[in-house]
C-alpha cells in the first residue's frame, strides 16, 4: 500500500508509506482533495521506490502547484520559478536514482513526467 487516508475528527488526513512504515503527510477537510492530491503527489516521485512501495518525492522536481523555492541555485544553475525545464535531472532523497523531467504533450495543462535514467 503506497498511502493510507483516513477520517479523524473531521479530517481526513493522508499517511504516506515510507521506509520505516506510514508517516502523517497533510490533512484534508474532503476525502476528494486528499485523492487529488495524491494523485499528483505521485506524479513527483521516484519511479524505483514507487515500485518497492514506498513514496519519495524527488529532490528538484518542483511543487504540485509549480511553486518552488525562489532561494538557491535552482536546475541546473539557472534560478527557479515554477516547474523545472524539460530536460531536467531530479534524484531521489532515498535511492538516489535520477530522473530526467519530461511533459506530457498530449494533454492541454501537460503534467509532468518522469523517465527513469539508466545507471
Amino acid at each position: 500500500m503506497l498511502y493510507e487516508i483516513r477520517e479523524e475528527e473531521g479530517w481526513f488526513k493522508l499517511f504516506l508509506n515510507k521506509k520505516n512504515g506510514l508517516k502523517f503527510k497533510k490533512a484534508f477537510s474532503e476525502r476528494r482533495s486528499a485523492e487529488w492530491f495524491v494523485k499528483r503527489y505521485l506524479t513527483h516521485c521516484c519511479l524505483v521506490c514507487l515500485e518497492q512501495n514506498r513514496i519519495y518525492k524527488t529532490v528538484g522536481s518542483g511543487g504540485l502547484h509549480g511553486g518552488g523555492s525562489m532561494h538557491g541555485r535552482g536546475w541546473n544553475g539557472v534560478p527557479h520559478s515554477g516547474r523545472p525545464p524539460a530536460g531536467t535531472i531530479v534524484a531521489c532523497p532515498e535511492c538516489r536514482a535520477k530522473h530526467q523531467v519530461s511533459y506530457n504533450q498530449k494533454i492541454s495543462i501537460r503534467p509532468m513526467v518522469l523517465e527513469l535514467i539508466p545507471e
